[in-house]
């Protein structure tokens, strides 16, 4: 198997079919690749509406979004682990695109790509991409985006996964400064997601901010300012 597709869920009966559905439309052998749904605390209807979809589910009672990735690591059986957020909507060819880019690249242990907003504004939805992008391949050594990321299953269980203590969030950046004693992250153009940018409007500005000074705080002192991302329902 080449795949598992790994996606954190917590709360989502709204945006969760539309994930679901692009799960359902993507243009690769189902036989090549796994969907593992990790239910993160949900109060809704979110795992019942994955059961229609005939997918796996997992449990993951500890709060947060590093807990939740790295219960799916656990359980991933595919060659790459791949993950994006249960507000994602994957284009049809994003696992083709994720196997050009991990077999095109040298001494590669995962590669990341821009993430688009469908839902925003024009103006925020090219914000939106463009930061992130620009933000990541800018890095030192590039690093790597959560609800974008497609990494060798076992480079990402043997150098400790996303786990850091008690940090809820920033499992990317947490990941990322492991992975590469053992390999390269790239950033790949073509390697595209397209999610929702709720989070990040209006106020909620502050959150891109909080994201930013976690980022560089992850690299420089090897742990989070910020812990905490609004629940958005």
């Amino acid at each position: 198997m080449k795949f598992s597709i790994i996606i954190p869920v917590l709360n989502e009966e709204k945006r969760l079919p539309a994930c679901l559905d692009a799960l359902k439309n993507l243009d690769y052998p189902t036989d090549d690749y796994e969907v593992i749904i990790v239910d993160n605390g949900s109060i809704d209807n979110s795992i019942e509406i994955v059961k229609l979809y005939g997918y796996h589910v997992i449990t993951e009672t500890q709060k947060g979004i590093t807990f939740a990735r790295q219960a799916g690591l656990l359980h991933a059986q595919g060659l790459y682990y791949i993950t994006t957020d249960a507000d994602a909507r994957v284009p049809q060819d994003w696992l083709k695109t994720a196997e050009h880019a991990m077999t095109k690249y040298n001494n590669i242990a995962a590669v990341t790509g821009p993430t688009y907003g469908y839902d925003g504004n024009k103006l925020l939805n090219i914000f939106f991409a463009l930061s992130a992008f620009f933000l990541v391949w800018l890095a030192p050594k590039h690093t790597l985006l959560g609800c974008n990321m497609v990494i060798k299953t076992d480079i990402a269980k043997q150098c400790g996964g996303f786990l850091q203590g008690t940090d809820k969030f920033h499992e990317d950046s947490i990941i990322s400064k492991r992975i590469k004693q053992y390999g390269q992250i790239h950033v790949d153009w073509h390697f595209k997601n397209f999610i929702s940018t709720r989070r990040y409007r209006g106020l909620n500005i502050i959150n891109i901010f909080n994201n930013i000074i976690n980022f560089f705080s992850i690299y420089l002192r090897g742990k989070n300012i910020h812990d905490d991302l609004p629940e958005i329902r």
